[in-house]
């Protein structure tokens, strides 16, 4: 019965031709009121339809109930409407009008779609939208089956792919609330529909944390740039970081607000941070997620039980890993976590059973390496032949000594994905040294270049640190003109390679101090180059960011931490992009404070990592964006590995 009727209508349709030609003004964005003038260049042919009421009856035997009734996908057309020169492709729906190249405007393609409107109140705007758009909006229309003069109304479709039929009550049948549709292509050239919509399809929040656990201070970023639209486009997004309803405000130059943001959680407690996100016709939707921060739960493990094991230890970041490289009597060793958590360790490997002591580990072109001082008293350097430190060949000697021993405090970077080392050679003054700086060739340390000095002649220079600041080397040293009068110094190089160097160095800290050794001392701190060290005029922590890039201008320092004059050791890094502190509090144990601001112009209060511990030689590194601490502990006479739980 249905072919009849449809050869039927195409009959009639091509007999009244000039009957069924509908001009049509074009419609703006909000809305469109249908038109009956006819005639000239623009006038169209529809296809020749049932009338609404006929066409109702039969799709109310048919339809069926779907998921979104107020949504279709290109594909999901009504098998009960007809459709023509249409074909399916996923989710699309491709209109193939039969259009010549000459200008006839007689091709038509079209398809229809049904919508359930039961409990729809809004309004029943119609959107489309295509992923292959026409030529320009005259070439697509709408027919909405007006119930209540039983005829098809024409809407010709604006470039925005919106118009509002109105009043409602005229497009939605009664009592069943159904809205009969057909999307009609002219003339156009192949074009694709992704969807066509009653209303507004509401966005979709979604946002990423960098960590969900963290103590007082840590810097907790959000992105939310998984949050979509599928039906237009993000207008806005409102942020509520503590999830107590408080959304900040938007500033006035971005009044869309931001996909990111970073938030620093300065008090302990569990926080539920909520994203609302607003589609560009005022639909909005929200997501929270949450972040525990509490003080210091630490979990502290023995890795090495022989006595004297972990002296002189450095720690690193392997192949995302954590590993340790340290001594045991006169043996250089090295660990490698199994996990990303760091709760299980390889077996311990010796790497040199003639070790002078002062390993520091670092990566140097995707593998672990260690620079340390050998027993004759060389700088001596090795790197792994594994990515984790499986394995390791026999070590070198980097720098052979002459008059003096040399390789005391070595410092280890990476620079033009070659080994740079800066190290200290000292004579019979135990106090000081001549600071020496070294680069290989190539990353396996084959052949290294000229030494060159750092330190003025005037002053001795000890316990050197190494970090590159803003893509330069940059390094910090104690400097002495006599074993009781000490500061800080800075030198700079003046390439990426570290083969020239801005002398003279300039003083960072003026007081009486004792810097922390293996190239902890050194961090970059907001862009800036960054020193700690302990004041022994008042037996504080104390920390100073220079006020420029070239580190040729300082701040003055500020107080970490005040743990009285039992502290002899200390560490420093950069976690979240905040300035972080581990140092010995004496009988107290070992201890962990974080900077409040990214300069490190104020600090949190210090939180008890061990308590039992006496630590002697502490390294600070991040793991999985928390702290962990590889340390001695003179008490059990171990090395020992604190992660945070």
């Amino acid at each position: 019965m249905w072919e009849e009727f449809m050869l039927q209508s195409l009959l009639q349709w091509t007999c009244r031709c000039a009957a069924l030609l509908l001009a049509l003004l074009l419609c703006g964005c909000g809305g469109a009121t249908p038109q009956r003038p006819g005639g000239g260049p623009d006038a169209v042919v529809f296809p020749s339809l049932e009338s609404p009421d006929s066409a109702l009856q039969r799709i109310l035997r048919e339809v069926s109930d779907v998921d979104e009734p107020l949504f279709k996908s290109g594909s999901a057309d009504s098998a009960s409407l007809p459709r023509q020169s249409c074909s399916e492709y996923g989710n699309r729906m491709n209109f193939y009008p039969d259009w010549t190249p000459g200008g006839g405007l007689a091709g038509t393609a079209y398809c229809g779609y049904v919508f359930d409107l039961t409990g729809y109140a809004d309004p029943v705007q119609l959107t489309c939208a295509f992923a292959t758009a026409p030529d320009k909006a005259k070439q697509v229309y709408l027919g909405v089956a007006n119930f209540a003069r039983n005829a098809w109304d024409w809407f010709e479709l604006p470039l925005c792919g919106t118009v509002d039929p109105a009043p409602k009550s005229h497009y939605a049948s009664s009592p069943d609330t159904l809205m009969l549709v057909m999307l009609v292509c002219i003339g156009s050239k192949q074009l694709q529909l992704a969807n066509i919509r009653v209303g507004n399809t509401a966005p979709t929040a979604s946002f990423t944390a960098s960590t969900s656990l963290g103590i007082p201070g840590t810097i907790v970023t959000f992105d939310a740039s998984a949050s979509n639209d599928p039906d237009g486009t993000i207008y806005s997004y409102k942020w509520d970081p503590e999830g107590d309803g408080t959304y900040l405000p938007l500033p006035p130059f971005n009044p869309h607000g931001s996909a990111t943001l970073a938030k620093t959680y300065s008090q302990p407690g569990t926080y539920h941070p909520t994203l609302k996100v607003t589609d560009d016709s005022g639909a909005s939707d929200t997501t929270s997620a949450t972040v525990k921060i509490s003080l210091g739960n630490f979990y502290s493990g023995t890795l090495d039980a022989e006595t004297w094991a972990g002296g002189y230890c450095s720690a690193a970041l392997v192949n995302g890993r954590a590993a340790v490289a340290y001594m045991r009597n006169e043996e250089l060793r090295y660990m490698h976590a199994l996990d990303a958590e760091a709760l299980n360790w390889s077996d311990v490997k010796v790497i040199d059973p003639d070790c002078g002591g002062y390993p520091d580990l670092a990566v140097i072109a995707g593998r672990p390496a260690i620079a340390y001082q050998s027993g004759a008293r060389d700088l001596a350097f090795v790197r792994a032949s594994t990515a984790s430190g499986s394995s390791w060949p026999a070590p070198s000697i980097a720098y052979y000594k002459t008059s003096i021993p040399i390789g005391y405090y070595p410092t280890l970077a990476e620079a033009n994905g070659v080994p740079l080392i800066v190290y200290i050679g000292k004579d019979v003054m135990d106090w000081g040294g001549i600071v020496w700086c070294v680069r290989a060739v190539d990353e396996v340390g084959s052949l290294w270049l000229n030494v060159a000095t750092l330190n003025p002649v005037s002053t001795q220079g000890d316990e050197p640190a190494l970090g590159l600041i803003a893509g330069m080397p940059v390094v910090s040293y104690m400097a002495s003109t006599a074993q009781s009068t000490k500061e800080v110094q800075v030198v700079r190089a003046s390439d990426s390679t570290g083969e020239g160097w801005l002398n003279p160095a300039v003083t960072a800290v003026a007081d009486s101090i004792y810097p922390f050794a293996n190239g902890s001392a050194l961090i970059e701190a907001s862009g800036r180059a960054a020193v700690g060290f302990i004041d022994t005029v008042d037996d504080t922590v104390r920390f100073a960011r220079a006020s420029d890039i070239e580190a040729t201008g300082w701040n003055a320092s500020v107080t970490v931490a005040d743990p009285g004059d039992n502290c002899h050791a200390s560490a420093f890094c950069n976690i979240n992009g905040l300035p972080c502190c581990a140092y010995d509090g004496g009988s107290a144990g070992l201890y962990y404070v974080i900077a409040t601001t990214p300069s490190g112009s104020s600090w949190n209060p210090p939180l008890p990592v061990d308590a039992s511990a006496d630590p002697g030689f502490i390294s600070l590194i991040a793991i999985n964006g928390l702290p962990a601490f590889a340390y001695y502990d003179g008490t059990a006479d171990c090395l020992k590995f604190a992660i945070y739980n």
